[in-house]
């Protein structure tokens, strides 16, 4: 086992020690800069995970049998990778860094475009046009350079409290056996009124 020393300063500024324990043992070989660049960009992996689970909404599977789970799973691989596969031109054809690039940006200037190329058809010039379009738009999503980023573990929205759901709505016991009748929605009852040839000569109030 090998122990490596390294002093980082944080997003607060203050510096701080943090062992390194690798298996790496050749230190010519894997140096500790290295190591250590390596260990400042173990982020990026939560970045793709999330960009995988929650913008391509992945964190919720729609089939339940397992042959189609793991088909469910392939074609988020496949539209994953070419989704990356175009930032990497994007980044190439305007000589900037594909891993600064937005994924959610991206995936969101091709759902934009994608009525552009349905309209090309047997066009190849417009094709051309359209795909280098594309591609430049997505190098405009390029997110700011942040070295040493340190978030922490929290999610921005709490859970809702709402139980699950696990039956169907009709077989669900607590439908019939509400304590107190469901609110009325007040622009619900505003129409109603409106609408009616009785309306009462009081104020309208809602709780």
């Amino acid at each position: 086992m090998r122990i490596i020393r390294q002093k980082w300063t944080g997003r607060d500024g203050r510096k701080s020690t943090k062992y390194l324990f690798t298996t790496l043992l050749d230190a010519v070989e894997y140096p500790v800069e290295e190591i250590g660049s390596l260990y400042l960009h173990r982020w990026e992996i939560e970045v793709r995970f999330r960009d995988i689970k929650t913008t391509m909404g992945m964190d919720m599977l729609r089939t339940k049998s397992p042959e189609m789970i793991r088909k469910e799973l392939m074609m988020h691989m496949v539209a994953y990778n070419i989704l990356r596969l175009l930032m990497l031109k994007s980044g190439h054809a305007h000589g900037c860094n594909a891993r600064r690039l937005s994924f959610k940006g991206a995936l969101q200037v091709l759902g934009a475009c994608m009525s552009a190329f349905t309209s090309t058809g047997n066009k190849p010039k417009s094709r051309r046009a359209a795909r280098a379009q594309l591609l430049e738009r997505i190098a405009e999503r390029a997110l700011p350079n942040r070295p040493g980023r340190s978030e922490p573990r929290k999610v921005k929205r709490r859970p809702k409290s709402s139980r699950w759901l696990q039956q169907k709505r009709t077989q669900d016991p607590s439908r019939f056996t509400l304590s107190k009748p469901p609110m009325i929605n007040p622009i619900t009852r505003i129409y109603e009124l409106l609408n009616s040839d009785n309306i009462p000569e009081q104020r309208l109030s809602f709780q």
